[in-house]
């Protein structure tokens, strides 16, 4: 508690490096203005000798006190600079500080950046809009045929048949808030039905609303080869 109550003294004398100086020059300002006003005065009403003495005196008093003057107002100046100096150097390295958090933050970006787009499977990052924002190269090239998704939707890259489910899991993780996972079968002409379980996970911004729903598909065949039979029986029992 008494270091507490030290500390606003300290920052109250630290803003106040002038005060005292200031002060100084003022006084002596008016001083020297004070004698040399005396100075003019008796010069002017010219007493003789006596008058020319006592002029030259207080002169050469109205002299000193305007080198002291002279010498507090240097002093000023040099606070001033060494101030100048302080935030000088406190901006130069905030600076620095915010370069170097800045190179950290586009290293990790960098490094992020090549873990997505180097995993074998799609992932991708969409707003609420369904507009795609970030996508890796297994999803260019495994679900957009090679085109840029950036900015486009579901209805500009994918098949027709597959839009709809899409837009309804992706709605349905945003306005519940919660994990959509769904198993897959794609048919593909003249090669082996392959199945994918596609998840997807609301991104939470401010104030927990969603903002976005990241996805990613895998390969899961291996897992539904046995399975598989059945599913082609199932329609000719009924």
């Amino acid at each position: 508690m008494p270091q507490t109550l030290k500390s606003p003294l300290k920052i109250a004398t630290s803003n106040q490096p002038f005060k005292t100086p200031l002060l100084l020059l003022v006084a002596v300002g008016f001083c020297a203005g004070l004698f040399l006003m005396a100075s003019i005065w008796l010069f002017s009403i010219d007493l003789g000798l006596a008058s020319a003495l006592l002029t030259l005196v207080l002169l050469l008093i109205s002299l000193v006190f305007l080198l002291i003057a002279l010498r507090i107002y240097a002093h000023i100046s040099l606070i001033l600079a060494q101030s100048d100096q302080k935030h000088l150097q406190n901006a130069l390295i905030q600076a620095k500080d915010m370069l170097d958090t800045s190179k950290q933050l586009r290293e990790d970006h960098i490094i992020l950046q090549s873990l997505v787009h180097n995993l074998p499977f799609p992932i991708w990052l969409k707003d609420r809009l369904g507009r795609y924002l970030v996508a890796n190269h297994a999803f260019t090239q495994q679900w957009s045929n090679g085109h840029e998704p950036k900015g486009k939707t579901d209805a500009d890259l994918l098949n027709a048949k597959l839009v709809t489910s899409f837009m309804a899991a992706d709605q349905a993780a945003l306005s519940t808030g919660m994990a959509q996972k769904l198993d897959l079968r794609l048919d593909f002409n003249g090669k082996t039905p392959k199945w994918v379980r596609i998840e997807r996970y609301p991104l939470q911004g401010e104030a927990e609303q969603s903002v976005g729903v990241l996805g990613f598909a895998i390969d899961i065949s291996p897992f539904k080869a046995e399975s598989e039979q059945p599913l082609h029986d199932s329609p000719e029992r009924r």
